[in-house]
């Protein structure tokens, strides 16, 4: 029997270190629309802040929501939350981790991350939603479109004015652009900016994660997706740093 001496031992062990982490790496983020339910722990500097991120829970089936150009809000909202927890596949889109934070993305309904939240204990929590009005049939311009947040709670106010902001309006282009739609705000539950409310049998399950999460919750809705340019925008990949950012200057961080 031949021996393998100590160097060649030293590649085998490199070599198969090497396959052990590329496939752990498949098995986490090889496909971030059909993952897991997944928790991170920060990077150094660690902060130890909780920030739960929950994208929408509809059918997969592009277009069964009137998204254009065969989009799917589901797997759109499922891209984003992981490009804005733990991926940067581009060089300088600083992600919720990379910031610090520990990270959870759940992918269960709106019920159960919200009671995954709670359990695990989050300060933050950020459903990750497309909106739509028209209908991919009758288009609209950018005046009509935009970000909008919904809020319950002061802090939750306070979290959803900055995702308005810096997802929706501050042109820095190192983090991607805006959404491109132009009539971005912010709303409480009871102010009309959505149909529903956190009166039982009405909030659940469309709004129990800003109205029944522990955590300071704000709803995004980052863009339509029932105009091209809208759809476009919201199925890259450079743009979601700026969930990140949101947080960082909510919290006072540079």
């Amino acid at each position: 029997m031949n021996r393998i001496s100590g160097k060649h031992w030293s590649s085998i062990f490199l070599f198969f270190s090497i396959a052990f982490l590329a496939a752990a790496s498949i098995v986490h983020f090889s496909s971030p629309a059909e993952a897991t339910t997944g928790y991170w722990n920060g990077n150094s500097p660690r902060n130890y802040y909780r920030v739960y991120l929950s994208p929408a829970w509809h059918s997969s089936t592009a277009g069964a929501r009137g998204e254009c150009l065969n989009k799917s809000e589901r797997s759109m909202a499922r891209v984003t939350a992981y490009h804005a927890s733990v991926y940067d596949w581009v060089s300088g889109m600083f992600t919720l981790r990379e910031r610090g934070y520990d990270v959870a993305v759940g992918i269960g309904s709106p019920v159960a991350n919200k009671n995954d939240s709670n359990s695990w204990g989050a300060n933050y929590h950020i459903p990750i939603h497309s909106n739509a009005a028209w209908g991919c049939s009758s288009p609209i311009s950018s005046s009509n479109a935009g970000t909008r947040v919904i809020y319950v709670s002061s802090g939750g106010s306070g979290l959803a004015s900055k995702l308005v902001y810096y997802v929706g309006q501050r042109n820095y282009t190192s983090y991607g652009s805006p959404s491109p739609g132009t009539n971005d705000y912010r709303g409480h539950v009871n102010t009309g900016i959505t149909s529903f409310d956190c009166i039982s049998g009405n909030g659940v399950p469309a709004l129990t994660e800003v109205c029944y999460t522990t955590a300071v919750a704000a709803y995004l809705e980052a863009e339509f997706h029932d105009w091209n340019t809208g759809a476009s925008w919201l199925d890259t990949t450079n743009w979601q740093s700026r969930i990140g950012w949101s947080v960082d200057v909510y919290l006072g961080y540079p």
